[in-house]
């Protein structure tokens, strides 16, 4: 998802419960939605260069 255009991300994405790899880097991302939390077989998560709020 390195599209350079994701500027949120939908609370569905803890659905996606086998996925493995995600990579959001290089968006207009502020937030993770706390469902994030749910994939439970999320190996590797990159988001560098963007810029989250903490």
């Amino acid at each position: 998802m390195d599209l350079k255009q994701l500027t949120a991300m939908p609370g569905e994405i803890g659905e996606l419960t086998n996925l493995k790899h995600l990579s959001l880097s290089k968006n207009e991302l502020n937030t993770l939605p706390a469902t994030i939390g749910e994939m439970k077989n999320l190996e590797s998560l990159l988001f560098c260069l963007v810029k989250l709020e903490t």
